[in-house]
């Protein structure tokens, strides 16, 4: 899947998620770090830019839940990412 006028590149893709889950990380803002890991757990789930680990990619699917579920109160918008952190929760439980 590319976007518009730009190619895919898995490792690009996957080094900026990495950046953005450890930058919000380490500045506690459980709202980005908690968007950005749903991102960078598909990246391990199915191996894209590196590795696959499963384990990694449910690790960080539970780090988003925990992270949102203190955003989505104050930040309704977050829903969604919500959302696509406990279906990949769900995905990695039947696997």
């Amino acid at each position: 899947m590319a976007g518009r006028g730009v190619r895919r590149d898995d490792e690009q893709a996957y080094f900026y998620y990495q950046m953005a889950y450890k930058r919000a990380k380490d500045e506690g803002d459980g709202a980005v770090w908690g968007s950005a890991a749903p991102r960078l757990a598909g990246c391990f789930e199915y191996g894209r830019g590196g590795e696959r680990d499963r384990r990694r990619a449910r690790d960080l699917c539970l780090e988003a839940e925990a992270g949102l579920l203190e955003a989505v109160p104050d930040q309704p918008w977050h829903k969604g990412q919500l959302a696509r952190a406990r279906e990949g929760l769900e995905r990695l439980a039947r696997e």
